[in-house]
């Protein structure tokens, strides 16, 4: 008689459930359906929840440690094919609450079957992402070796970039291949700012231009677009070209050239490319003007010389006529 009560409960149960579950001895699995289209399929007991703070609101599949410690959390934990059947846990997505400190979630991977599942990446309760380190403290905080390297292509990988750090030569280098080249361009490593108005400085933290480089810049070519007037001025009728002894007495009172700057505001305040150039070409083009004006009064000179010579052959010739 029990066990007739029994069965009969049993079924009334197993009716009751049937209707919203399914739970066959083979096949899929469905709860809140009847008729699951996978191994599991959980069907209803979503929230509304919005974007920005889905709260407390839980989702198809809630999984709770019903303990009210710190540090204790759920996991969805992965078996992989080893000497257990993979009945371990070998990977895994691993939640754990520190308390007053908020919840993190922890993506776990393995390198060696025995030792299970160890984080590889990490969000925490300020949505900081890690990888490599379990203590993010920025937006994403990548922690690799001595030599570490990020790779960015297209989905055929026909064309990708490299950017990387190798401890070894103390160089961050940045790699690009498309189209059958292949471009690296190593960057010995030195301090290097970006400021919020745009400006870089290299080996400087306070650049005051667009680009302040403390140190040398070796460069193959330097096209400077000038902000000052090319001296052609000079050879313009109007242009007062001092006079030999102006000059002279300038620097005699000065100690360098006219319309240049002296060598305590050069070391003051540094020398403009673009305007230092235009200064020496108008000096150049003043010197030419000189050495013109030179050439001038040495023709004449030597007109006036063979003159002086024409007469001097014509006095000779007559007093050597008169003897």
């Amino acid at each position: 008689m029990k066990n007739i009560l029994f069965s009969t409960l049993l079924l009334i149960s197993t009716l009751s459930m049937a209707q919203t579950n399914t739970f066959p001895s083979s096949g899929n699995v469905g709860i809140g359906t009847t008729s699951p289209t996978s191994k599991l399929q959980v069907s209803g007991g979503s929230n509304n929840w919005g974007q920005t703070i889905p709260g407390l609101s839980t989702g198809s599949i809630h999984l709770d440690p019903e303990n009210s410690s710190d540090h204790f959390g759920s996991a969805i934990t992965f078996g992989a094919s080893d000497t257990s059947n993979g009945e371990n846990a070998q990977a895994g997505i691993y939640v754990r609450s520190d308390g007053s400190y908020g919840t993190k979630m922890y993506f776990a991977t393995t390198d060696a079957y025995v030792l299970g599942s160890k984080t590889a990446m990490i969000i925490d309760q300020k949505g900081n992402v890690g990888i490599g380190t379990t203590t993010p403290d920025l937006g994403l905080d990548i922690t690799g070796g001595d030599t570490w390297q990020m790779k960015l292509s297209n989905a055929s990988e026909t064309k990708r970039m490299l950017v990387g750090w190798y401890e070894s030569r103390n160089t961050m280098e940045i790699s690009t291949w498309g189209d059958g080249v292949y471009e690296s361009v190593p960057l010995n490593f030195r301090p290097k700012t970006v400021s919020f108005n745009g400006n870089v400085g290299v080996g400087t933290k306070t650049p005051d231009s667009k680009l302040t480089v403390k140190g040398k810049i070796h460069a193959e070519e330097v096209k400077v677009d000038l902000s000052v007037p090319a001296p052609d001025y000079v050879f313009t009728k109007d242009y007062k070209l001092l006079t030999i002894e102006e000059v002279q007495q300038h620097i005699k009172e000065n100690g360098h050239l006219p319309n240049v700057p002296s060598a305590t505001e050069m070391e003051t305040n540094g020398v403009e490319l673009g305007l230092m150039n235009m200064k020496l070409l108008e000096k150049i083009e003043e010197l030419t003007l000189y050495t013109i004006n030179q050439e001038k009064k040495l023709q004449e000179q030597q007109k006036i010389n063979k003159d002086l010579e024409t007469r001097l052959t014509k006095i000779e010739t007559v007093l050597m006529n008169n003897k």
